[in-house]
């Protein structure tokens, strides 16, 4: 079977067994994603690997998210993963090509809670795109702490005696004091 693999137009995935490749990225919710893929690949009784890509961009990512990204290699070394980290310009291709020469049928991904306009493609799209015979898992990441909302009234549109004047609230401030 390697023999055959050998040649060169064989590069897809053989689907001989269960393994899962999980791709942690610079996102918060990294410990997360390590749990999630720790008990897939425990119920589907499977190995597993853990792989951060480093492109150059990466390299100047601020010491607390890379103290986050290696806190979150070494989780999921202590919960049985094989880790790698790779460094490529392109993250998707040296993904597929981890996946590739470690047999790795099974992707899984953190899925940001929301996603920017602005941003066409993920990393999940470009993924799909340039390996379809890949399976993609998505695991949704924590979502970062709502804003809190001050529920003080707002003072500045209203009469201190409490009547509420329509006037008062859409004339510039300067005008307000001449109306009867």
């Amino acid at each position: 079977m390697r023999a055959w693999r050998g040649h060169p137009g064989e590069e897809k995935v053989w689907h001989t067994r269960d393994a899962i490749l999980l791709c942690i990225g610079h996102n918060t919710g990294s410990e997360k994603l390590v749990r999630a893929a720790a008990r897939l690949a425990s119920r589907l009784g499977s190995v597993w690997h853990a792989v951060y890509v480093e492109t150059p961009a990466l390299h100047r990512l601020p010491e607390k998210k890379r103290r986050a990204i290696l806190s979150a290699l070494r989780l999921a070394q202590e919960l049985g993963a094989e880790t790698a980290t790779l460094s490529d310009p392109a993250e998707e291709k040296a993904v597929v090509r981890y996946a590739r020469e470690h047999n790795l049928g099974k992707i899984i991904l953190g899925r940001p809670a929301s996603r920017r306009w602005w941003r066409r493609e993920t990393f999940a799209d470009r993924l799909a795109r340039i390996a379809p015979d890949l399976d993609q898992v998505l695991v949704a990441l924590d979502e970062p702490p709502a804003r809190t909302i001050n529920n003080a009234p707002d003072n500045r549109s209203f009469k201190t005696s409490g009547v509420y004047k329509f006037r008062d609230a859409w004339l510039p401030p300067r005008y307000a004091p001449l109306s009867p």
